[in-house]
């Protein structure tokens, strides 16, 4: 059993249901605490861990945290920053991920050579506590009129504490109630049911799922490629790595050109497929063990890593302009905080489902059919991705407009269902 693997379907179920948790509290700070407590004993399973059960409950563990970590932690940002910004701090999440993901085995790997095996668990462990400090001091951003609307409740009408008796034997008109209970909220069933059937919602998760995809498929195939053609030892299996990683230092640039042009999030994630489309496809051209068979690699895994920097974040912001815009469509009919916290419950869902598949699909096909096969069936993939974000992500003509209303309830307005 792999355990990335179980990490990763941990956290693909764990952070589609942290939204039900997350709509239900006052504060963002004990999710988050929570998630870190679950976190931190799973690390210590793994630590002190001398059966295979343990390792696996372990990392089982850490999935299902890290999923509401996530999930909460963009739930939270989102909320601070509010819609000006928020590419440029999702492109910032952006850059976190790729520095932990260079950093964390270079460092672990230099304190188990150096320091021993508690060493790398005591960094663990120090990064751990001064997470949870952080969450400790955090000041969570007040909305501007009180704190129920920002997690989705309709601020309460004003009532009299003694009413006088002229507006006691008053009947109260039935507008005035239909009023009231036009402020409730619905349930979240029904801004689940109306978030689920938005066919936009699908088109930004199939995008982000693909993303991962490229980003994970070459964990299962690079190291064994390069040691296979090149003969490279582990350290520079390693440092090949880099040419993917590096271009997504750029992250936070791709957030703050999308929130400067708001309509080009379409066409950035559409030609950033078309383009690792095609550089996914010509990794077949990487044959022999010349200098410029290598020199092609390194600059073709550069370009497939600039693909994935614009359409990551891009892609990030548009799950959140989904729900502003089923919002605005259908004022007071969606429980805004709610669908919130679902649709990045789900977008996390997604990366996990294509961190899933990427690296079983890639070293499957190399498997079974070479790595010529295996660059041409991605680039497919890729390709054919492009083509349907391109026609179908944001305010499309060829998908039917999302809105609460018709796709959540059916009003009654002067008898006529709408």
């Amino acid at each position: 059993m792999d355990p990335s693997a179980s990490t990763t379907d941990r956290s693909l179920s764990s952070a589609a249901l942290t939204w039900l948790l997350i709509d239900r509290v006052d504060s963002l700070r004990w999710p988050f605490m929570v998630g870190l407590i679950v976190l931190t004993g799973a690390t210590a399973l793994l630590c002190v861990g001398s059966h295979i059960a343990l390792w696996i409950t372990g990392r089982l563990l850490q999935g299902a945290a890290s999923g509401v970590v996530w999930t909460v932690g963009t739930t939270l940002l989102r909320e601070s920053v509010g819609e000006e910004g928020l590419g440029q701090a999702f492109g910032y999440i952006g850059l976190g991920m790729i520095l932990g993901g260079i950093a964390g085995p270079l460092l672990g790997g230099a304190l188990y050579e150096h320091a021993g095996y508690y060493a790398v668990f005591g960094l663990a462990f120090a990064f751990l506590g001064l997470d949870m400090l952080f969450r400790i001091i955090l000041v969570e951003a007040k909305p501007a009129l009180n704190g129920s609307e920002s997690r989705g409740e309709a601020p309460e009408e004003q009532v009299p504490a003694h009413p006088t008796p002229d507006e006691e034997a008053k009947p109260r008109s039935p507008q005035v109630d239909n009023t009231r209970a036009s402020q409730t909220l619905p349930p979240d069933s029904e801004a689940v049911s109306a978030l689920l059937a938005c066919p936009r919602l699908w088109v930004v998760l199939w995008g982000y799922m693909v993303t991962a995809m490229i980003m994970t498929a070459f964990d299962s195939v690079l190291a064994l490629f390069v040691r296979e053609r090149f003969g490279w030892n582990q350290s520079a299996q390693g440092l090949v790595f880099l040419s993917l990683f590096i271009p997504q230092l750029l992250n936070p640039v791709v957030g703050m050109i999308r929130d400067r042009y708001t309509r080009a999030g379409r066409y950035m994630v559409s030609g950033a497929f078309a383009i690792g489309c095609l550089s996914l496809t010509l990794l077949r051209l990487v044959v022999g063990d010349s200098v410029g068979s290598k020199v092609l690699l390194c600059t073709l895994l550069a370009v497939i890593g600039l693909s994935v920097t614009f359409s990551m974040t891009p892609l990030f912001v548009e799950i959140s302009d989904v729900v502003r815009d089923m919002e605005k469509k259908d004022s007071g009919k969606l429980n805004q905080a709610a669908a919130t916290a679902l649709s990045y419950g789900l977008m996390n869902s997604s990366w996990s489902a294509g961190a899933l598949v990427g690296p079983f699909l890639a070293g499957f096909i190399k498997d079974a059919a070479g790595w010529n096969t295996m660059a041409w069936v991605l680039g497919l993939v890729v390709g054919v991705s492009a083509v349907l974000i391109l026609l179908a992500m944001g305010e499309s003509w060829l998908l039917p407009t999302c809105r609460s209303a018709a796709l959540c309830q059916n009003e009654v307005i002067d008898g006529v269902h709408v």
